[in-house]
């Protein structure tokens, strides 16, 4: 998509691989460790940081984007179409586009515009996160793979160090 060169300026933690722990169980992935090929790393980044510089690029390449805007009616014509959205001033714009990204996630803003929209049968998840400096991070500690800690059968733990000094820290 034309985004790589600009990510990897950025200096994000590589990531390849992963620590499962479940009491005295460990469980290592290395993501070389492949049956068929493909990448063997990816980052573990601060998920907002990432995305903006997504976002930044991708308008720096002509693409529009709309921040604070809510979506009220979308129509088709063929391939084409029309989103009508509003800006947090109360402003009206309409867009014009061959092609349309819901990424509103579980805020399901296409399928509750066409009445599409069905509940989720799957229980409610609870998360608790936060990002701290970790300053005593020891040197050479494993900061290239995701921990994931079995806590309970329905709790698990992340740990995400990043390249920033910072950890992200969850249930």
């Amino acid at each position: 998509a034309g985004v790589l060169d600009v990510l990897k300026e950025q200096n994000y933690q590589v990531k390849n691989g992963a620590i499962f722990l479940k009491g005295d169980e460990r469980c290592e992935f290395e993501f070389s460790e492949q049956y068929t090929k493909g990448w063997e790393w990816t980052w573990q980044v601060p998920r907002d940081e990432f995305d903006k510089v997504i976002a930044d690029k991708v308008e720096s390449m002509g693409v529009e984007i709309e921040y604070q805007a809510t979506v009220t009616n979308i129509e088709f014509d063929g391939s084409d179409s029309t989103t009508t959205v509003v800006d947090k001033d109360g402003s009206e714009k309409k867009i014009e586009a061959r092609f349309i990204i819901d990424a509103s996630g579980y805020g399901r803003v296409i399928p509750k515009l066409f009445n599409l929209n069905i509940p989720s049968t799957l229980p409610t998840r609870d998360t608790i996160f936060t990002q701290f400096k970790d300053v005593n991070r020891p040197e050479g500690h494993d900061s290239n793979r995701i921990v994931i800690v079995a806590h309970k059968p329905d709790v698990w733990i992340w740990i995400i160090p990043f390249s920033n000094g910072n950890t992200s820290f969850g249930f």
